[in-house]
């Protein structure tokens, strides 16, 4: 069964990272540049581990503080698929992370792609939907001799899950802000225990900067079958 689990992870993990750049172009694309429309952004956000279960209110000692650097390609509609979704942003994040309590949970270093995507967008700003799935490493685990009060993580590997709602204002022609919502939770999908797992809130603010040329999106006529998506 953990067999099973495990390669369902992988192939999420995977799986829609590997196929979307991959994609042959539907039309003949306006660039060849692999830098061009890659934005790289460095964040900081804050917030508290959510107390679902009582335990959490006498173990949290601290507000959650965490660092990280996302790279991102923002894509232009060479495939209908783009242009059907609003132009989204693809890439992935590089994550740091304190969980609350050092001497417990100890802390989080994590990497997961993720694919984002315009609820709403002007030139100037736009609200964005980030949905991100990969993997942490947390260096404190359940120890029945040395750690028994962590009841929460029972591996130092772990899936983990990121939902955001992202404001983006275009600051100047290059650099943007980021600013918003992160809901976060990891846990090893029942492969060790104990596996309550850690979910977290936190609010955000962070800057990018696209180091390469910038393209913008050129509308085309969908093919029939797009059109009904």
């Amino acid at each position: 069964m953990r067999n099973l689990v495990l390669t369902a992870w992988i192939i999420m993990l995977t799986g829609p990272w590997i196929y979307l750049p991959a994609q042959v172009p539907d039309h003949e694309p306006g660039h060849a540049d692999p830098f061009s429309n890659l934005y790289v952004t460095p964040y900081y956000q804050a917030g508290l581990v959510l107390p679902e279960y009582k335990y959490f209110l006498y173990i949290i000692e601290d507000h959650v503080k965490s660092a990280g650097l996302t790279f991102s390609k923002k894509t232009t509609g060479n495939n209908d698929w783009e242009q059907i979704y609003g132009y989204p942003e693809y890439g992935f994040s590089i994550f740091y992370s304190t969980l609350g309590n050092d001497r417990v949970f100890g802390r989080e270093l994590a990497v997961y792609p993720f694919f984002c995507y315009p609820m709403f967008s002007t030139n100037r700003w736009g609200i964005y939907n980030q949905i991100g799935l990969g993997i942490n490493y947390v260096n404190h685990k359940f120890d029945l001799d040395h750690n028994f009060q962590n009841i929460v993580i029972g591996s130092k590997l772990n899936i983990r899950f990121n939902f955001r709602f992202d404001l983006r204002i275009q600051l100047l022609k290059r650099g943007r802000l980021h600013t918003g919502l992160s809901f976060e939770h990891f846990s090893n999908g029942n492969m060790q225990e104990p596996n309550i797992g850690i979910n977290c809130l936190n609010s955000y603010v962070g800057l990018g900067y696209c180091i390469g040329d910038q393209n913008y999106p050129v509308p085309h006529e969908l093919k029939p079958h797009a059109r009904d998506i």
